[in-house]
């Protein structure tokens, strides 16, 4: 961001500094106020559109989102993007391109204990669609996490890549045998860095979901999981401004409201 401000201040400068002349010939120009990069020898011969990193998120959505996005691997989407965009720091930006390919983990509680004691919710959340599977646990135990991770694993494939902070059962022999096991490489997030954590907004969701539909009585939230996961999965994202479900199914999940539209 800082970088960027002085591009943008060389350039609106009446006076044409030596630092103008060292980003000119880096490939940077204005034009209308609107600051763009251009490499004579990239592989598109248009300029790229300079953005601010904080929408970097929202372009590196919009490319997974459209249609022929399944059909690229991380590479080929970064050439995408890089054909039309440019920001500071640019390759070092992970790029999510296949579905449950960059996945985030994290547990949530603990509970109420319920009539079968589960007190805990360990969460999946699939950092390009942002679907997201809950499991309900009566211990946040590294062998009730393995279980848990083996039936997300055996629905969506196993992921190259997993976001977690650095909790027990997190940074545990057990989860770094799976990962050294199945070639998945891990990123820890600090445990004072949580808004690192793609998943960190899912926490939020589910708590006000499970305070709507369980009220007082707190011996059986667990049966509330299935509903809680259908509205979270169908409901649209601000991030990528589609659901879940459509993003990984290709369409809407049919509800009541649609069968009741059908009479």
């Amino acid at each position: 961001m800082i970088i960027l401000k002085k591009i943008i201040d060389s350039f609106e400068s009446p006076l044409k500094t030596e630092e103008y002349t060292n980003w000119t010939e880096r490939g940077f120009l204005m034009n209308l106020g609107v600051l763009y990069r251009y490499v004579p020898d990239a592989d598109s011969a248009d300029a790229q559109l300079v953005i601010r990193n904080a929408e970097r998120e929202l372009i590196m959505q919009r490319y997974h989102n459209v249609p022929m996005a399944e059909h690229y691997g991380e590479d080929e989407t970064f050439q995408e993007i890089a054909k039309r965009y440019y920001w500071t720091g640019m390759k070092k930006t992970p790029v999510y391109s296949q579905k449950f390919e960059v996945i985030a983990i994290d547990l949530f509680g603990p509970l109420p204990q319920t009539d079968s004691g589960k007190q805990w919710i360990f969460i999946v959340d699939d950092c390009a669609t942002k679907w997201v599977e809950l499991f309900a646990l009566s211990q946040a135990n590294v062998r009730q996490c393995a279980t848990s991770h083996r039936g997300s694993f055996l629905r969506h494939g196993i992921p190259r890549r997993i976001i977690s902070d650095n909790g027990t059962w997190f940074v545990s022999a057990v989860l770094q045998h799976i990962c050294f096991m199945l070639n998945i490489s891990e990123n820890i997030i600090p445990v004072y860095s949580p808004q690192s954590n793609p998943v960190g907004r899912k926490n939020r969701d589910l708590k006000s979901r499970l305070a709507i539909p369980v009220g007082d009585d707190n011996s059986n939230w667990h049966s509330k999981l299935p509903v809680i996961l259908f509205a979270m999965n169908t409901t649209v994202c601000d991030t990528t401004c589609h659901t879940p479900a459509y993003l990984l199914f290709g369409r809407e999940l049919r509800n009541l409201d649609d069968v009741v539209q059908e009479f």
